[in-house]
């Protein structure tokens, strides 16, 4: 067996690499509909996370989790366009977002995620 490579592939269109993080979030589909979800991985350009929800590519939907790696919490909303969305078995849908926007302070907060993740 060939062990995984974390280089993205040639046809991969992501701007930047992402590292394993697992949290529980909540996918805002808009303002009114809060669906539980997980996340998958991260960088400073997007996010995977995992859902019981199909969502067309290119809606525009916002992600929150516990960005904190202390007892206080720390909610980060990522604001995200759906650049995919694949059926992952029993455990629902794969949505992988395109970050929009980020603000210097999430942007900071995603870094020093990444930095954390890194050991």
């Amino acid at each position: 067996m060939i062990p995984h490579s974390f280089t993205p592939a040639p046809h991969d269109a992501r701007k930047a690499p992402r590292l394993v993080f697992r949290r529980p979030a909540v996918l805002y589909i808009d303002e009114r509909h809060a669906v539980p979800a997980r996340t998958l991985d991260i960088s400073v350009s997007g996010i995977c996370i995992q859902a019981d929800v199909s969502l067309p590519v290119d809606s525009i939907c916002t992600v929150e989790f516990n960005a904190s790696y202390t007892r206080d919490p720390l909610p980060l909303r990522l604001r995200g366009r759906v650049a995919y969305c694949v059926l992952a078995g029993a455990a629902g849908f794969r949505i992988g977002f395109q970050l929009l926007s980020l603000d210097p302070l999430a942007k900071k907060h995603v870094e020093h995620i990444l930095t954390m993740q890194k050991f």
